[in-house]
């Protein structure tokens, strides 16, 4: 897939969603412009899931049910993988479903927007 997109000639984002399975931080940036680094989030700031086994980015079984803190806990100890035009991807935002204070939010948001993912948001 990622053969054929650079084929087309066109600027085209390709993000990889394997849930952080392989570690995809060592060897997606090869391939891919973004992966997935974690399970699923879900809208909860820091409650434990039993859904999500892992605390730590090295993880065969990343799960699902995520909290915001677990998947920035993993990401700082692989940041450094993101590069100009490949980043970790944190998941989806959660901010106004309804499962965390108004705080939790401003931060959530906060943390995403100086992530290197967010760097996809800028004008190219």
């Amino acid at each position: 897939m990622s053969q054929a997109l650079k084929e087309t000639g066109r600027p085209i984002l390709y993000s990889l969603c394997n849930w952080g399975e392989d570690y995809p931080w060592n060897w997606a940036s090869t391939i891919a412009n973004s992966w997935r680094m974690s399970g699923d989030i879900y809208d909860s700031f820091d409650r434990p899931d039993a859904r999500c086994p892992c605390t730590s980015y090295d993880c065969a079984l990343p799960g699902f049910h995520c909290s915001m803190m677990n998947i920035l806990n993993k990401d700082a100890h692989i940041v450094s993988k993101a590069q100009p035009g490949g980043w970790n991807d944190l998941d989806n935002l959660e901010v106004g479903n309804g499962g965390m204070t108004d705080s939790e939010y401003v931060l959530h948001m906060s943390m995403w927007l100086v992530s290197p993912a967010s760097s996809h948001l800028q004008k190219t």
